[in-house]
């Protein structure tokens, strides 16, 4: 009969002697070899991801900076198209006062202008005089045989021309050019973003190459060629460039409105310097963690060894169900039984969480089963119909998928509260009495209570306000304006918009034009503007058009 070889089992102090070997020497010395090998390979990878993500970010600001102040220029440009030019006093003084007001609101311009056809400065601030023949410059000449907005990179006024360009928008009078405004960005401002935002210094260049800015950069002189681009290199891709004696990490990106380039720099000795301050670190690290490993390893003994032979033995001798009480009596092992009564604690713990989903889904199930238990048929139609309703409306005001998912949910849910209301003050055909009118205006706070404690506890608050009118006369909570929230405003012109469209037992439909100029009527009274406005939109596209008619009616 062959032998079975028997196998060699380590000790408990082998174990531990072994454990903290590969624990903590064996990674500690392999975490600072892996810092020596991978230096090279970082500067040149980490470093080119970082400042692949300082450049989106860098190129993102810049467009988002000037297209919002193209925004602006447009904006102004509007407003000066709905004045008469200045050729009085008074006109003339109408528009340094918005060219003030607009100065005031941004500081990013510097100066606004306004030329005339023939290239004059009508009028300007701050200056007050401006002696530039702009019908001589190209730029002028070819707005005037294509008007399109334009953005000036040599500017030739000194005080303008090396920190500043000029937006240049056409304006129009009964479809033909009038006027041409101009706008001085200062890029210091812009400059001053970036220094905050980006980590690599940044260079603004211009369609043919130029710097046009430079910030926190060792190449601060603007108006000279760019090296990367004079390269040709394409955009996003890292290169080392030359220049000046100097290594720099470059890389550029093309802004298509504007034609301009955002170029990312930095010095190769910054980057070693700052890869040789991670290398100290690391390996000060590894030290450190060592250093602490043995200086742990005995109350590592006596916390985790010691109590592990302890146990050994104490199972070795168990002959009984009293391991507990073996255990406890051994004061050593005192650690362990913290260990099981927090494990314990964690599992009741994830235990009570279940039973409490639990208790939730159930309570929302017999919320539910209440609503359709007290509904009668009409309620039914009703909810579904507000819902699907809401539902419209939202997504025509464009609310994302979770929002339109929510007010479903409440659309169906809305009226559940009518169930602790008579049955008799519900379907009555004549008017209510006062008494009557307040047990319907309890409806909403009847459902809160109901919803309160279910899964549906999030949606109780948009419920108990859409009866909530948005001059501040609805009930229960006299809530005004966006007081209310946004899912209370959309069932609250659902559930009016259902009462158009069906027929109660106190009156009979209206005409679609009827409902419309009801909603138009009570927009910004009892309806929130906006959502009005959805609804009007649906109403315009037949998407909640009805053959038969609507009826506008007072929701109850």
């Amino acid at each position: 009969m062959k032998k079975t070889k028997k196998r060699s089992n380590l000790t408990l102090r082998q174990f531990f002697v072994l454990g903290f070997l590969f624990v903590a020497i064996i990674p500690a010395a392999l975490l600072g070899m892996y810092q020596t090998v991978s230096s090279a390979w970082a500067l040149e990878n980490l470093e080119e991801k970082d400042l692949m993500r300082s450049l989106r970010s860098a190129s993102t600001l810049v467009e988002t900076y000037f297209e919002n102040h193209e925004n602006k220029a447009r904006t102004l440009a509007n407003l000066l198209e709905e004045r008469p030019m200045p050729d009085t006093d008074r006109s003339y003084e109408d528009v340094v006062s918005l060219f003030k007001q607009f100065l005031t609101a941004d500081m990013g311009f510097s100066e606004w202008r306004l030329l005339n056809t023939r290239g004059k400065t009508t009028v300007s601030y701050p200056s007050s005089q401006v002696g530039i023949e702009y019908h001589q410059l190209q730029w002028f000449k070819e707005m005037l045989d294509k008007p399109e907005v334009k953005v000036i990179t040599n500017i030739l006024e000194p005080k303008y021309n090396r920190d500043h360009v000029c937006l240049a928008i056409p304006m129009f009078n009964e479809g033909n050019m009038s006027n041409v405004l101009l706008g001085y960005i200062k890029l210091d401002y812009i400059g001053d973003l970036l220094l905050d935002t980006i980590n690599y210094p940044v260079i603004i260049a211009d369609e043919q190459g130029y710097n046009l800015f430079a910030r926190d950069s060792l190449k601060e002189d603007t108006f000279q060629l760019n090296a990367l681009l004079a390269k040709g290199i394409n955009q996003f891709t890292p290169e080392w460039i030359e220049e000046e004696g100097s290594q720099f990490l470059s890389a550029y990106h093309k802004i298509p409105l504007y034609n301009w380039h955002v170029i990312v720099e930095k010095p190769q000795e910054q980057i070693r310097k700052h890869w040789q301050d991670r290398l100290v670190i690391s390996f000060l690290g590894v030290l450190l963690m060592i250093f602490f490993m043995f200086a742990l390893a005995p109350w590592f003994k006596r916390l985790i060894f010691n109590p592990l032979a302890n146990l050994h033995a104490a199972f070795r001798s168990i002959t009984d169900q009293e391991t507990i009480a073996l255990m406890d009596e051994n004061q050593e092992v005192e650690e362990f039984l913290e260990i099981a009564r927090d494990f314990n604690t964690m599992v009741q713990r994830f235990v009570d969480m279940l039973d409490e989903r639990e208790k939730d889904f159930i309570s929302g199930i017999e919320s539910l089963s209440k609503a359709i238990e007290f509904r009668d048929k009409y309620t039914g139609g009703h909810s579904q119909r507000v819902a699907e309703y809401a539902v419209l409306i939202a997504k025509e005001m464009d609310l994302d998928d979770d929002q339109v998912e929510q007010i479903r949910i409440a659309g169906l849910l809305h009226d559940i509260g009518k169930i602790g209301v008579p049955g008799a003050i519900l379907n009555k055909p004549g008017a209510l009495t006062d008494a009557e009118w307040e047990k319907i205006k309890r409806h909403p706070a009847i459902a809160v209570e109901i919803l309160s404690t279910g899964p549906f506890k999030d949606l109780a608050p948009h419920i108990r306000s859409h009866h909530e009118r948005y001059d501040g006369k609805g009930y229960p909570d006299g809530l005004k304006g966006e007081e209310i929230s946004l899912i209370a405003q959309i069932l609250g012109v659902a559930d009016a918009f259902d009462a158009m469209t069906t027929d109660r037992v106190y009156r009979s439909k209206m005409t679609i034009e009827q409902a419309k100029e009801e909603l138009v009527k009570n927009r910004g009274l009892q309806f929130s503007p906006k959502v009005v406005d959805a609804t009007l939109a649906l109403i315009d596209k037949e998407i909640l058009n009805n053959k038969d008619g609507l009826k506008m009616v007072k929701v109850i």
